[in-house]
């Protein structure tokens, strides 16, 4: 990776030949960022020039986040791969980035970091982070996804043809084996809306934003498993909406509100496993969250207050503790 300081957002020179697949914009003078945001383009995008896949984005994002530094990361697809000799496969970029991530945690260079993919590159976003679920489970270094435009559930559009000569439209066609591992793995490991989890799930939250004059990513396949209050359905086609014209945009408005909430400290949940004999005072509510929980009476107050005088030990509560771990 290459490092630039910078007071303002601006291409490193001769950007074409640089072919390291993360470039670090840092912002200058003695500020010591803990924070980056890492940008990674979608099928055939480009990180610098005219026809840039973000436009303006990292430099809003620079501008309006002196906390943040800002990353973005290059692959081979589409015609990139012509050079097929430093062509990669999305599963094994997938690593390539998760491996990144994973030095710049372990050199201590930033406490967290937040993905922000355009389709394609959305789904190498959670790829990345399913690489990372084995071997960084503890202080998982990712706190958010921005997935723009992504395919979650791969596109209905890629011609049937195109499958068996691309390794990206093997990728992107609807339920591929690769997206399929993917919705396996953040319904079984990852917890991704804003609340704590309550179970033992990384908690990474997930934002999507939906183009609503999209060609090529259905509404569904571009919202699938986030919450409406980390969604937003903006106007626009799939390029149009990484590419604003102004901080009024509600694509940039959306994702503006996501980095501020990734910098607000979290609350993590923890299992104490242990247990204690409830008291007699408790059972009430006991007995309520049972009724609750499965949705139906369970034995009656008296009965259990009744059991409890004969045999205190007999219901035990099980407790669990929060603390806090700022970011």
């Amino acid at each position: 990776m290459k490092v630039f300081p910078q007071g303002s957002f601006r291409p490193p020179a001769s950007f074409n030949s640089i072919e390291d697949s993360l470039i670090i914009h840092k912002h200058d003078g003695s500020q010591n960022n803990r924070h980056l945001v890492i940008f990674v383009h979608g099928l055939g995008g480009r990180r610098y020039g005219d026809n840039s896949t973000w436009g303006f984005f990292p430099t809003f994002i620079f501008e309006d986040f002196p906390k943040y530094d800002i990353g973005l990361y290059a692959f081979r697809s589409a015609f990139g791969r012509m050079k097929f000799w430093r062509s990669v496969p999305v599963d094994r970029e997938a690593q390539v980035l998760a491996d990144t991530i994973k030095t710049l945690i372990r050199n201590n260079t930033y406490d967290f970091v937040v993905l922000i993919g355009h389709s394609l590159g959305g789904l190498l976003c959670k790829g990345a982070v399913s690489c990372l679920f084995n071997s960084q489970r503890r202080n998982f270094p990712v706190s958010d996804i921005v997935m723009m435009a992504t395919p979650q559930l791969g596109s209905l559009r890629v011609p049937g043809f195109l499958r068996w000569l691309t390794t990206d439209a093997r990728v992107l066609r609807a339920h591929s084996d690769f997206i399929e591992k993917l919705v396996i793995d953040f319904q079984t490991k990852f917890h991704c809306t804003i609340d704590p989890p309550l179970d033992d799930k990384v908690h990474l939250r997930i934002w999507s934003v939906v183009a609503a004059a999209d060609f090529w990513v259905d509404p569904l396949s571009a919202g699938i498993g986030v919450m409406e209050s980390q969604k937003l359905t903006v106007s626009g086609g799939h390029t149009e909406i990484v590419k604003p014209d102004d901080k009024n945009s509600d694509a940039y408005i959306f994702v503006h509100s996501c980095l501020k909430e990734a910098l607000k400290p979290r609350p993590v949940l923890f299992r104490t496993e242990n247990c204690r004999p409830t008291e007699y005072s408790e059972l009430s509510d006991l007995h309520d969250f049972a009724s609750q929980f499965f949705s139906e009476p369970i034995s009656n107050l008296r009965t259990m207050q009744d059991w409890w005088k004969v045999n205190d030990t007999i219901f035990q509560t099980i407790e669990r503790i929060s603390k806090s771990n700022g970011r």
